[in-house]
């Protein structure tokens, strides 16, 4: 059974999270309200039911968002990354060509943070400027954000040194 050397799970800025989603709830909770108070305004269903989509797309963002997490774990088999909900993938060390730390610059590199695909390389990250860059044997170009890059640096030292 492989031992797991390193384990770390991100998660986007919840700060910022919160500072997209509480304005644009109050502004549609507020609008909702008002059009259920007010009693002489009249209102299409159109309009109403643009005002419930939105509220219900804005608190189905925000959980999203709240819910996402990068986790890394890698042990001596692979390095295995679940970007929940949306990917879970794992990478045997046997098709790493090579595996090295970079600093980076997320939104010139990817266009930002999340799930990216730029130039035939793919990154997935949550915050920050240090990632873990595989190089596979077939071409692809994976880079792994992370917020502990000595750790991650150390492991890869220890790892060549075993090998």
């Amino acid at each position: 059974m492989p031992r797991i050397f390193y384990s770390e799970q991100q998660r986007f800025n919840q700060s910022f999270t919160l500072l997209i989603i509480v304005p644009v709830l109050a502004i549609t909770s507020y609008q909702i309200f008002e059009i259920v108070a007010d009693n002489t305004r009249t209102i299409t269903n159109e309009e109403l039911i643009g005002l419930i989509i939105a509220f219900v797309l804005t608190i189905g963002v925000g959980l999203l968002l709240y819910n996402m997490r990068l986790m890394v774990q890698i042990d001596d088999e692979k390095i295995h990354v679940r970007f929940r909900p949306f990917v879970n993938r794992t990478i045997y060390w046997t098709d790493v060509e090579q595996a090295y730390i970079i600093r980076y610059k997320p939104i010139m590199d990817y266009g930002g943070w999340g799930i990216r695909r730029r130039f035939g390389k793919i990154a997935y990250s949550v915050a920050g400027k240090d990632g873990l860059q595989l190089k596979l044997k077939d071409g692809k170009q994976i880079l792994i954000g992370t917020q502990k890059p000595e750790e991650v640096k150390l492991l890869l030292k220890k790892r060549l040194e075993e090998a």
